[in-house]
């Protein structure tokens, strides 16, 4: 019960700033940055308590000292910055950060694996190598499933002309995901969905969502209906309000079984605790990151509406 109305209040506090950071451009752009930092201050975090996992001979000492470095945060602030400036500048950055970054770190890497050789009694051990490969893997991992699909939060708010409206029924049909995930799980979930990865969810839950965030497109689009001007609202069919808030649904749920599975290879419940009843950002943006980036692909292939 107290879980549950610290999670009421959070979202009574959250909800009035996020309304009007999406009607400011400056302010969104801002939320959405630091969103993308916070997230990947969680995620390395998270990728320390899954190193400890493979201690082994001094040797995840070795990769936790460099998962201790700030370089996937110039890969996400670069994917960022990309974002801001637009779509093609998006890719640019992406295509850059995915090919030079795996090359400059492994080259960042050789040096402390020739120290590392020069301390151990074994030489041309190839461990020290998997376990490079092991944290370029999470560090590339960690700014795409972060940086990469949040940052289309910014180009779905400000390449678009009803941008805003785009944002927030996206932001409102993943939180409606969640909340009917719970209520519906907690209620009449008996079938387990993922038990080995989350032994909580159902499928019952997962029906449960999908229904919710596509009740809600209905009632939205209703609403559209008597105030065809809402600026808050966007001006397309029921067809579209219903198949993109499945869409997000469906990403909502591949999102948290994701982050989901981190947490479970790190030990941890929540990702951190900064939004009392919530758990850390991460735990915020599980539901939302995948579908920042399906919304905008939504609407650009299949709505096609006037650009800015």
């Amino acid at each position: 019960m107290a879980v549950t109305l610290a999670r009421v209040l959070t979202g009574l506090v959250a909800f009035p700033l996020l309304l009007l950071g999406i009607q400011v451009e400056q302010i969104f752009t801002c939320i959405i940055g630091a969103s993308i930092f916070l997230g990947l201050t969680e995620f390395r975090t998270l990728c320390r308590n899954i190193v400890l996992a493979l201690e082994q001979k001094g040797e995840g000492d070795f990769l936790a000292s460099q998962l201790k470095k700030q370089s996937i945060y110039i890969a996400g602030g670069f994917i960022f910055v990309g974002a801001v400036f637009g779509p093609i500048y998006l890719n640019l950055a992406t295509m850059a950060a995915l090919f030079c970054y795996p090359l400059c770190r492994a080259w960042g890497f050789t040096a402390d694996v020739m120290v590392l050789e020069k301390k151990s009694d074994k030489k041309g051990s190839s461990r020290p190598f998997v376990l490079t490969i092991i944290h370029i893997a999470l560090e590339v991992f960690g700014f795409m499933y972060i940086a990469w699909t949040l940052s289309h939060a910014i180009l779905l708010r400000n390449t678009y002309k009803e941008g805003g409206a785009y944002v927030l029924y996206w932001i409102i049909s993943a939180f409606q995901s969640d909340n009917g995930a719970l209520f519906t799980g907690s209620a009449i979930g008996s079938k387990k969905f993922s038990p080995l990865v989350s032994p909580n969810k159902s499928w019952e839950g997962v029906f449960g969502a999908m229904f919710l965030s596509c009740f809600t497109g209905l009632v939205l689009w209703s609403l559209g209906s008597f105030w065809p001007f809402n600026p808050l609202l966007p001006r397309f069919g029921l067809h579209h309000y219903l198949i993109l808030a499945l869409l997000i649904s469906v990403t909502g749920i591949a999102g948290d079984l994701c982050e989901s599975f981190i947490k479970r290879a790190a030990g941890v419940k929540d990702s951190g605790a900064l939004f009392p009843g919530h758990g850390g950002m991460l735990d915020r943006l599980d539901s939302l990151l995948i579908g920042a980036a399906a919304s905008y692909y939504y609407v650009m292939f299949v709505v096609k509406p006037d650009g800015i």
